[in-house]
């Protein structure tokens, strides 16, 4: 890919995950409030299948810098439950994370705790 192209995907990408995630919450959640206390489970099912879109979004946008990743490991269901430990220096590390789980599970039963 040429300097240039890049110089400008990345501005978009930028721009995208600033204005998405400024955005985000007023836009896809503060509407979706009342069904909270009208169904929780339903609230939760509608709200993970945003989140799911967003991250599945991102991926798309990563993998045109021509970004890879290799998965090394011997257990082949990635499904079963597991506890991720991740120590990273900034939170651009999670989009690696983000690319596995479209990729080798469902980003729906992502679940980040802080």
């Amino acid at each position: 890919m040429s300097s240039t192209r890049n110089k400008i995907l990345a501005f978009f990408y930028v721009l995208y995950i600033s204005i998405s995630t400024f955005c985000g919450f007023s836009i896809t959640l503060i509407p979706l409030l009342p069904l909270f206390f009208i169904s929780p489970y339903l609230f939760r099912r509608v709200i993970d299948s945003q989140v799911d879109n967003w991250i599945c979004i991102n991926v798309k946008f990563i993998e045109l810098f021509g970004t890879k990743l290799y998965v090394y490991s011997t257990e082949q269901n990635f499904n079963k439950s597991s506890l991720i430990i991740m120590n990273h220096k900034n939170r651009l590390d999670w989009f690696y994370y983000f690319i596995f789980s479209c990729y080798h599970q469902s980003p729906r039963n992502l679940k980040i705790a802080l």
